[in-house]
């Protein structure tokens, strides 16, 4: 939102083309997940908005890495998950990766110098390319970028905040790992005469 405000306030003359590829690709993923119309309607939609967002997309990703250009291809990656051009996954999420690395977002060290709202954005997006690593690695049968490990030094997300936020479910899972079951559930065979 203060992206946006911001071009307002210049009666959007300072738009950066990368975020406008960004929006795009945003709205045609929201266009393609709709529910409105018809599939061939909302795929019509979708691709038209992915078109404009790659135009505007490409000559700013030429230039160099940038936060928006590396959210742009990840999004981008996903979308075309869903689409007949799929196999275009895997070389846009590559190009994320090597934009991410190019501009730091892998590194606590090279995030000091940005506000905590910013580091949270760039830690985000680190790991969407972790995890759409993972995804495209099981999509594809590819076996996942071992870099995106060896190669980070931020907090992993999964270690550090997820194990401190324990849910019912969690606790009960130890619980079952270390005293066993809290009680025996029926076997599916079992008739119902049988459980009584």
């Amino acid at each position: 939102m203060r992206t946006y405000n911001e071009f307002k306030a210049s009666s959007f003359t300072r738009i950066r083309q990368a975020w406008l590829g960004l929006l795009n690709i945003v709205m045609a993923m929201g266009s393609a997940l709709g529910t409105a119309e018809d599939a061939v309607v909302r795929g019509e939609r979708a691709n038209r908005f992915y078109t404009r967002a790659v135009a505007l997309a490409a000559k700013p990703s030429v230039r160099g890495p940038s936060l928006d250009i590396v959210q742009y291809l990840l999004l981008a990656s996903q979308y075309l998950q869903g689409t007949p051009r799929s196999s275009q996954t895997w070389t846009l999420h590559g190009l994320a990766v090597k934009g991410a690395f190019a501009i730091g977002l892998h590194s606590n060290q090279a995030s000091q110098r940005f506000t905590a709202l910013e580091n949270e954005i760039r830690k985000r997006t680190w790991f969407g390319c972790i995890l759409l690593d993972r995804v495209l690695s099981m999509t594809f049968g590819r076996p996942p970028c071992k870099l995106l490990d060896n190669m980070c030094d931020r907090d992993v997300c999964y270690r550090a905040d997820f194990d401190l936020k324990l849910s019912r479910k969690s606790l009960y899972a130890r619980h079952q790992l270390s005293h066993g079951p809290i009680c025996h559930p029926p076997s599916p065979w079992q008739t119902s005469n049988s459980r009584a």
